[in-house]
């Protein structure tokens, strides 16, 4: 894109630069060429030229010819601007919509990290969850639990099953 605006660009000054030789050549004598706020504009003044007519209109139809060449090439970097400031604002709006997202996954981070600085005891008392002491309590007492009940088959419900059935146990 950028290459084609250079390329656009180069074509005008070449076509404006022709236009002008063109001009000072052999109208000038006769033309008169002012600048105004509306552009340029261009004079054809009567009077006695050594050149003949068909060669100054030649001339003046080869300058008119790189003016509408000139116009065009303004008219596609018109357009080309123009293409280029509606993508432009796509981006700001796609700008604006990626800022909104980064703010809101910004203030799930500040609560995430809020929920992270509470003090773990607070957090273990709300959910329930047993310190790590309370943990291996439990596990000793489990075990203590179990031995207590292999102790209590092998002594008391062996005998009672061998004395019911008269089958010893293994």
């Amino acid at each position: 894109m950028a290459d084609q605006e250079g390329t656009n660009r180069k074509n005008v000054q070449r076509i404006i630069h022709s236009t002008a030789r063109a001009l000072l050549r052999g109208v000038v004598g006769n033309t008169s060429i002012s600048v105004t706020a509306a552009g340029l504009a261009l004079e054809f003044l009567s009077g006695n030229s050594s050149r003949s007519l068909d060669e100054r209109i030649r001339r003046i139809d080869t300058a008119r010819d790189n003016l509408t060449e000139a116009l065009l090439a303004i008219d596609a970097l018109k357009a080309s601007a123009q293409e280029q400031q509606k993508e432009l604002e796509e981006l700001k709006e796609s700008t604006a919509k990626a800022t909104g997202e980064k703010e809101r996954v910004l203030r799930t981070l500040e609560d995430l990290k809020t929920l992270g600085t509470l003090e773990q005891n607070t957090i273990r008392a709300a959910f329930g969850i047993p310190k790590t002491w309370q943990v291996w309590l439990g596990y000793f007492i489990s075990f203590l639990v179990g031995i207590a009940t292999t102790v209590g088959y092998d002594f008391f419900l062996k005998g009672l099953i061998a004395a019911e059935t008269g089958i010893k146990p293994f």
